[in-house]
């Protein structure tokens, strides 16, 4: 058995905690392969990618979170770097080197071509991937963008779309899959099947502050985490 994860930092391994993410502890408890392909700063976008590069590799389960619509992707010559966006390569054109978490053997870094962060974050210069800035001309850009013309009702409502696009491809596949609301809580989603309840929602849970790790929290709620998925799972599959 293999499964697929896919998501934010949430869903994103720790190097120097292994074995102790959800996503880890629902692979051995299932004794599955599991390849990880979520990254941190991922928007729903990007996990919308992920996703489709995840049903590409045929596994036998998926799991997923949607992230908060407040984050965005921009392309990395907004960095004064070079990169081509080009769709046949979906998450492969995610950057994930820089961040701190575990990168997937699945995923190509050469072909990077798009940043994914929050509006703030990228404002700010405190993106996830580390000395990652926007050049200054850019960042007056999007400054200018965020205070001229960003609606966030409008972002919401236009990640609700990307997100459910996300079942048909997944039915469509027929791979089993598994998956949490995330950020999105402000819709109604109770006409798609395979939801984890939340209580296995991490972004519903308290970040501890004094906690530095890829996945927010301590390994203790990981376990308490896994134990949701591991019921929608049983519940819709076994």
């Amino acid at each position: 058995m293999r499964i697929i994860s896919c998501g934010s930092s949430f869903s994103s391994l720790e190097p120097k905690l292994p074995g102790t993410h959800y996503t880890e502890l629902l692979a051995k408890e299932l004794g599955a392969e599991l390849t990880n392909i979520a990254k941190p700063g991922s928007s729903n976008f990007a996990i919308r990618l992920q996703i489709e590069t995840a049903i590409g590799l045929k596994p036998d389960l998926i799991t997923f979170e949607f992230a908060g619509a407040q984050r965005i992707d921009l392309p990395l010559a907004a960095f004064g770097e070079a990169g081509q966006y080009k769709s046949s390569n979906l998450a492969h054109n995610l950057r994930y080197t820089g961040y701190k978490s575990v990168v997937d053997a699945e995923i190509d870094t050469t072909q990077e071509s798009i940043v994914s962060d929050g509006i703030g974050n990228f404002i700010e210069g405190t993106c996830f991937p580390e000395n990652e800035k926007l050049t200054p001309s850019a960042r007056a850009a999007l400054k200018n963008w965020f205070v001229e013309l960003y609606n966030e009702d409008l972002k919401y409502h236009q990640d609700y779309f990307t997100c459910t696009s996300a079942f048909y491809a997944l039915e469509q596949s027929g791979i089993p899959y598994i998956w949490t609301r995330g950020d999105m809580c402000m819709f109604d989603w109770s006409i798609y099947k395979n939801q984890v309840p939340d209580g296995g929602n991490m972004w519903l849970g308290v970040i501890d502050p004094t906690i530095y790790n890829v996945y927010h929290t301590s390994p203790e709620v990981q376990k308490d985490l896994v134990k949701y998925w591991m019921e929608t799972y049983r519940k819709n599959y076994k």
